[in-house]
């Protein structure tokens, strides 16, 4: 058995990065670049040409195909598709703030001659997202494990106790490969323990070491942005129509969180239960149905697609 489990983590981390090569080839996707303040956003460009377009946003833990493999394919043929990696992830670099994302994601919808597009965002990139609200480029709003309307320093505090770090920074940007296993288990409703030890190596490596200190800061200025999020709601009088979905078991926001940002925004909430902080990924098929209806409700035309994969 142990024999079994190593020679899986030897293979598994390549199988994975083909499977992701292979999705994005699946969907049509090439590899582009933009300059932004301070360095390039590289980003994924392609589905159907004539559809709406459809931007991608990530959060921690890894780039655009890292978190969206299994999902871009599914509206590869109704949606003109944009993913980029966000600013210090894969290999785009910039600024160190949730306005620098916003606005190197706004020059790459600009440099694709995009004038509004719908948006999927996951967790940071959510609050990505939200900014992105104030350049009136998006048209409607499908938010992953995103809650609450800001982080008071007693419940970071709370998140820090129950994960055991000293600092949320810990949490998101992992320094040993033991915080990449606690990583994980946040993201999924499944024991990662039987991981093998060579393919956490293997993606802390390639995935989660390769800006620790940017990330951090990142890290660090979404705490100090989100505890000023009430002030947001200027930017949400008009708010797009938004979806929220949730894991039930999400550790970061409860379901009482993610129905508090769905109150300010006017938004519905869709909960998925077994799941926590990336429902997208342990159950792309419920994802894609929610999304897919949301999207066809908020159609321009209102006629992308009506039938359902099966």
């Amino acid at each position: 058995m142990l024999l079994f489990l190593s020679l899986i983590g030897c293979t598994l981390y390549p199988k994975i990065e083909t499977f992701m090569s292979q999705q994005a080839d699946r969907a049509g996707l090439s590899r582009r670049s933009v300059l932004v303040d301070g360095g390039s956003m590289y980003y994924w460009e392609g589905g159907n040409p004539n559809g709406e377009p459809l931007l991608w946003l990530h959060g921690f833990g890894g780039d655009a195909l890292w978190a969206w493999a299994r999902n871009l394919d599914d509206f590869s043929s109704t949606h003109r598709i944009i993913a980029p990696d966000m600013l210090w992830f894969g290999d785009s670099q910039g600024g160190l703030t949730l306005d620098a994302q916003a606005r190197a994601v706004q020059r790459v919808l600009e440099a694709e001659g995009i004038e509004s597009a719908h948006v999927i965002a996951l967790s940071y990139g959510g609050f990505v997202g939200l900014k992105l609200v104030s350049y009136g480029s998006v048209e409607s709003l499908v938010l992953i494990g995103v809650g609450g309307i800001g982080w008071d320093r007693e419940e970071i505090q709370t998140l820090e106790s129950r994960f055991e770090v000293s600092r949320l920074e810990d949490l998101f940007v992992p320094s040993t490969v033991e915080d990449v296993n606690t990583l994980v288990d946040v993201c999924f409703h499944a024991p990662t323990w039987l991981m093998p030890n060579d393919f956490d190596q293997q993606l802390y490596g390639n995935v989660f070491g390769k800006y620790p200190e940017e990330q951090r800061a990142l890290i660090s200025d979404l705490q100090q942005q989100s505890a000023e999020m009430a002030q947001w709601n200027d930017l949400w009088q008009t708010p797009p129509p938004t979806l929220l979905i949730v894991g039930r078991q999400d550790p970061i926001f409860s379901v009482e969180d993610v129905r508090e940002l769905s109150d300010a925004l006017d938004g519905t909430v869709k909960v998925i239960s077994f799941a926590d902080h990336v429902p997208q990924v342990g159950h792309a098929r419920r994802f894609y149905r929610s999304t897919r209806r949301f999207l066809n409700q908020h159609a321009n035309p209102p006629s992308i697609d009506g039938n359902l994969k099966e």
